[in-house]
This record gives structure tokens, sequence and C-alpha cells, in this order.
């Protein structure tokens, strides 16, 4: 929370820092003021590694995630759910750089840790399921892809609102998933199912 107090005129001496700025301080400070609470050091590594990976930033986010990784898989061992949560986060980074092997990998690795010690049906395990489609799309398995989102679509059905974000981003997958297996009319029909609920929910003007 310090990092913003540099709106004090008298510290900023009129700097202004962009959010890309303050994310490198933060990580610094992290990196070298908390080694004493590794706990609390490895947390705020992972969400920063999330924001820089959200901001495009993939090579920031992959050092922050791998730091994240050593100090949980240290504390905890390698089957913990917060080491999974890092080996989720790396694998995002590689499936955005396009190292679609490391990123099956890890992913491969997520799941089987969510899958055991949170069980079939949970939100986070749905999560690692909809990231293996997206890499199954990305590499052009698509009938892996439909089938992997047939199986998160069903489970966010059971454990998600169907106004929620994330179930519409996996509806819309899966619409995508149709259209390159030009099954046009099933995929307009679905593209436009979620675009209705979209644009009541999260306004007209929003990204999605």
């Amino acid at each position: 929370t310090e990092l913003f107090s540099v709106n004090d005129p008298g510290r900023s001496r009129g700097d202004t820092l962009t959010a890309r700025e303050l994310l490198a301080r933060g990580a610094a400070r992290v990196n070298t003021e908390l080694s004493g609470q590794p706990l609390l050091q490895a947390r705020l590594m992972q969400t920063l590694g999330t924001v820089h990976q959200q901001l495009g930033m993939s090579d920031q986010a992959r050092l922050l995630f791998d730091d994240a990784l050593r100090i949980r898989t240290r504390e905890f061992g390698t089957n913990d759910t917060l080491v999974a949560e890092s080996l989720h986060g790396l694998g995002d980074v590689a499936r955005t750089k396009g190292d679609l092997k490391a990123a099956d990998s890890l992913y491969a690795r997520t799941l089987t840790i969510r899958r055991a010690v949170l069980g079939p049906d949970n939100i986070d395990v749905g999560s690692t399921l909809a990231a293996i489609a997206v890499l199954r799309a990305r590499q052009n398995r698509l009938v892996d892809a439909e089938s992997l989102y047939y199986q998160v679509l069903t489970l966010d059905e059971r454990l998600r609102s169907r106004d929620d974000r994330s179930y519409l981003r996996r509806r819309s997958g899966l619409a995508t998933v149709y259209m390159r297996q030009r099954r046009y009319a099933e995929a307009e029909s679905l593209f436009r199912q979620v675009l209705a609920v979209q644009e009541r929910v999260l306004g007209a003007d929003d990204y999605d």
C-alpha cells in the first residue's frame, strides 16, 4: 500500500508514474522486503504476476510466477493447491508466448493436483479444463477442445451463475470452436445467446 504514497507531492516531487512503473516498484519491494514472510511474499508475487500477464508483460509475469512457485513448493511440497495456482499461471504465460508443449505440461500438472486435492466438481478444476480447451483449440485439436468445453460448461452450470463472466467466455469459446469447424449456424446461434446476456449484464461497451 505504500506504493500509492507517490501521490504525496512531497515524496513524488511532481513525477507521474504509470501503472507499469508502479508494478515494477511493487515487484522489486516484494522481492526484497518480504523475505521474512514467505507465504505473503508468494501470494503477492502471484498477484503481481497475474496483473503483468493481463497487461501483456509475459516475461515479467513468468519471473514472478517462477518465484512464487519456488517458495510455495518449498513451504508446502509439490501437491498443494497454491503450487497448482502458480503452475497454472506459468501455463498461461507459456500459451501466450506460443510454447504450447510447455503449456500442455504445466496445465496437466495443475489439473492433476487440483483434482486430487479438490475433487472433480470444483471451480478451480473447471478453470484448468477451460485453459486446456483454449490450448487444444490453439493446437488445432478441435474435437478435443469441443469435448473439454462441454465438460467445463457442465461443471459451470452447477457451480456458477448463468450470468458469470467466465461461464459466458467459455460458451463463446465453444462457439469459436464451432466456427472453426465450419458449423456456422451453431456458432452464430451460440454467439448471439452469449452476446445478449453480455449486453444485459456487462453493458454494451464491455470488452467481452
